[in-house]
């Protein structure tokens, strides 16, 4: 029964680890593809209206590279739209239009 036991804890441990990375490298793809297509034209307007410099624009760049995925492709998408003053510009309307190295 021991034996059971453990083997059904070591299910659990592997299942939860999988379900993180399921849900880290596969699912969080299609929500941030439809989030940035959300943010996208309130960017574009925010930059217009407000300048890139401004509180506003700053914080919905932010929102937008947080859903950029975690590692290299985030530092990548950061340093090329983001840190970039003119980065924003070269954001294309559909995020699987963005190369893969800085989106999924």
């Amino acid at each position: 029964m021991e034996k059971v036991v453990t083997k059904i804890g070591k299910f659990g441990k592997y299942y939860t680890g999988f379900d993180f990375l399921y849900k880290a490298l596969y699912k969080n793809e299609k929500d941030a593809n439809e989030a940035y297509k959300k943010i996208y034209p309130a960017m574009k307007a925010t930059i217009r209206a407000h300048g890139v410099s401004s509180e506003k624009a700053q914080g919905i760049l932010e929102l937008l590279a947080s859903y950029a995925p975690t590692g290299a492709k985030k530092r990548n998408f950061t340093r090329y739209y983001i840190n970039d003053p003119e980065g924003w510009k070269k954001l294309p309307k559909d995020p699987n239009d963005i190369p893969y190295g800085r989106w999924y």
